[in-house]
């Protein structure tokens, strides 16, 4: 997964898999940041990290980090929000 990603970053379906490897391996420091570039690409692996059993193991670290996501989305969205 983390060669796929070196060939292309965009590749989200290697991001999460190299995340899935990375909270396997008890790494969700790691994870994480992996995490954030396959949501980017695409949001449904916010779903599919919060179902994964790896990443369930983790389940207070990717609580925080799907908190703090929502609440950076909330902030970039507040301005536009505010205008209308």
């Amino acid at each position: 997964a983390e060669a796929a990603l070196v060939l292309d970053p965009k590749l989200s379906e290697a991001a999460f898999q190299a995340s899935k490897a990375q909270m396997a391996l008890g790494k969700p420091d790691d994870a994480l940041p992996v995490l954030r570039r396959a949501i980017d690409v695409d949001a449904t692996f916010v779903i599919r990290a919060a179902e994964d059993p790896d990443h369930q193991r983790h389940e207070s670290e990717l609580n925080s980090f799907l908190i703090a996501l929502r609440e950076e989305a909330l902030r970039s969205t507040a301005p536009t929000a505010q205008a209308a």
